[in-house]
């Protein structure tokens, strides 16, 4: 049996923020692992021009090995249809089986920000008791410093699952060594370790970088747009606040792209939708790519701007008598404490997956980080706990907010570039 690679998980920064979960149907089918050089020429030709027009086709194609995943997705990422068309999609096929779990990596699309891997999970027994626990992409045989988000399927049976893994950096991916591992650790009864190596091929489309530097004031409250950077698999948007703000800001809310023709880049619904975080003054937003369409004129739109007053950001907890010391008025939820544990019922809830609560802090300014977190939607908002475990039971605890919906400001225009 090979040896698990050692992976030195301190090198890697970038947090697992989200879990795609668009892959929900069993598949019951014999696989065809190796894809011919004929039958994936065919594969790209009925994709490229047929799967945007029907969706019959699309159905056809999505039957084809690795492919349905892609397929799924391109129904409302944009730049994925331009990157197939554009043929900017590498297929690898590598396959290896051990302790009865067969994994194909199908392909790849990689640019300087991250990668999206399709790939394949078969075995003689239900999948859907086993998990994914770890991904690690290597280089040198070192982890690049990516967070991941993948799908899984989990809600019924099934023995095949075929989704996708998409991979993003802060920093910019060398590809100046274009060997690479996939390491994927699974929870079966072996706790298997599979690793994928894979070359790529075709060379890598370049950021294009757009410097703007733009300051704008809201209630005086003041942030910059330092950049826009578009790659074929995301556009990020840096932005930094001011620090001498009388109010933190917590979101800037329904970030568009609109270009000259009206046309809306989206915000990514599955996936990594931001690095950094506000507190620290400085937040990269990640958007869906038109990468390989040439716009004439570009426009940034933030829907909406929410922030609290400093000081007024905050909760304090006293664990040990599990009482709430301090609530801002502005804050209207309703806030208890039970153990290490702080739950929020929060009404006419507007933040569709954000985190409320983040970190903690000890008297003394130490910050304690936040463990398990819960939520779900009740009749009239969000019910949400947070669990500090690692607090300590002297009062009092401070507990950073990290979002409320207090808007002060919205509909604000800044222009990217103009080629008119």
């Amino acid at each position: 049996m090979n040896e698990a690679p050692k992976i030195p998980k301190q090198a890697l920064q970038a947090q697992r923020q989200a879990v795609l979960a668009q892959v929900r149907r069993e598949q019951i089918r014999k696989k065809q692992f190796v894809i011919t050089a004929t039958s994936a020429l065919l594969a790209f030709v009925i994709f490229v021009f047929s799967v945007r027009l029907s969706p019959t086709i699309a159905n056809y194609v999505a039957k084809i090995p690795g492919f349905e995943p892609i397929v799924e997705m391109i129904s409302y990422n944009k730049g994925l249809k331009d990157i197939m068309q554009h043929e900017y999609y590498e297929e690898i096929g590598m396959m290896i089986t051990k302790n009865q779990l067969t994994a194909t990596l199908v392909g790849v699309i990689a640019d300087e920000t991250g990668m999206m891997i399709s790939y394949e999970i078969d075995a003689p027994f239900d999948l859907s008791t086993i998990n994914l626990t770890e991904i690690y992409i290597l280089q040198n045989g070192e982890p690049i410093g990516t967070s991941h988000s993948y799908g899984w399927v989990s809600d019924k049976p099934t023995k095949h699952i075929e989704s996708v893994i998409t991979a993003t950096s802060q920093e910019a991916i060398s590809y100046n060594n274009n060997n690479f591992d996939l390491v994927l650790h699974f929870n079966d009864e072996h706790n298997t370790v599979i690793t994928l190596p894979f070359e790529l091929q075709q060379p890598i489309a370049p950021t294009k970088v757009y410097t703007i530097d733009q300051t704008l004031e809201v209630q005086e409250q003041k942030f910059t747009v330092n950049q826009v950077a578009i790659s074929p698999l995301t556009t990020a948007i840096d932005i930094t606040v001011d620090p001498t703000n009388s109010m933190r800001i917590l979101a800037f809310d329904d970030l568009k792209l609109i270009d000259e023709n009206g046309e809306e880049w989206a915000r990514i619904e599955n996936g990594l939708t931001a690095t950094g975080a506000l507190e620290d003054g400085k937040i990269r937003y990640y958007m869906q790519s038109n990468y390989f369409r040439i716009p004439k004129e570009l426009t940034l739109e933030i829907g909406e701007i929410h922030a609290l007053p400093k000081g007024q950001d905050i909760i304090e907890v006293d664990f040990a008598k599990e009482r709430i010391l301090y609530q801002p008025d502005i804050v209207d939820w309703q806030i208890t404490v039970q153990g290490k544990t702080v739950t929020v019922e929060a009404d006419h809830y507007e933040g569709e997956g954000r985190t409320l609560l983040f970190t903690a802090y000890d008297q003394y300014g130490n910050e304690i980080p936040s463990g398990e977190q819960s939520w779900h939607d009740i009749e009239y908002g969000l019910h949400a706990s947070y669990t500090y475990d690692d607090a300590p039971y002297e009062a009092p605890v401070k507990i950073d907010i990290n979002y409320y919906p207090n808007p002060i400001g919205s509909h604000l225009i800044l222009p990217i570039f103009s080629n008119k």
